[in-house]
């Protein structure tokens, strides 16, 4: 359950009947490999996150129809 990223720790604590977190501790023992490969991947997407452009924001704006509506009148 640990290795679930959708499932929170603190529920995992809930389940096993621990009075503390970090008693899970016993339980999370990643092999080193493991440990390897989830930095390099890490690495990897922080590289390729670098080298993609910025999304553009659009700017904020209004909806003309429902300002016609609010205010009455045609706003546009």
């Amino acid at each position: 359950m640990l290795d679930d990223p959708n499932m929170p720790p603190v529920y995992v604590q809930k389940i096993l009947g621990h009075k503390r977190l970090s008693t899970l501790d016993i339980y999370n023992r990643p092999a080193r490999d493991d440990v390897i490969t989830a930095a390099l991947t890490h690495h990897a997407r922080q590289e390729q996150r670098r080298k993609e452009p910025p999304v553009p924001v659009d700017e904020p704006s209004y909806n003309p129809d429902s300002l016609s509506i609010l205010f009455g009148r045609d706003v546009s």
